[in-house]
């Protein structure tokens, strides 16, 4: 996740580096719709029901809220989203 987020910083050719504890600071006012996953109906739906609009609100939500508004599932999800913690495999 974290790496196609800061893969289109600065397109066309130059690369963007971000180091582990920096990815507080980027999510804080980083849109939720920017998150793969996010980008519309379940990011609208999270938005709505959260009343919040960047990561780092989202980040401040407790695992406990979120399983219960979202499910056991998409709830862990989010909040591992939410601090930068993605499992998925990059893919080229």
């Amino acid at each position: 996740m974290m790496a196609k987020l800061v893969s289109g910083m600065h397109k066309p050719r130059a690369q963007t580096l971000i180091h582990q504890r920096a990815i507080p600071n980027f999510f804080q006012e980083l849109p939720i719709r920017k998150i793969k996953g996010l980008g519309k109906k379940f990011g609208d739906h999270v938005c709505e029901t959260l009343s919040i609009g960047t990561m780092g609100e989202l980040n401040r939500v407790s695992l406990s809220l979120l399983r219960a508004k979202f499910g056991t599932e998409r709830g862990t999800w989010l909040c591992r989203i939410s601090r930068g913690l993605d499992d998925a495999e990059v893919k080229g």
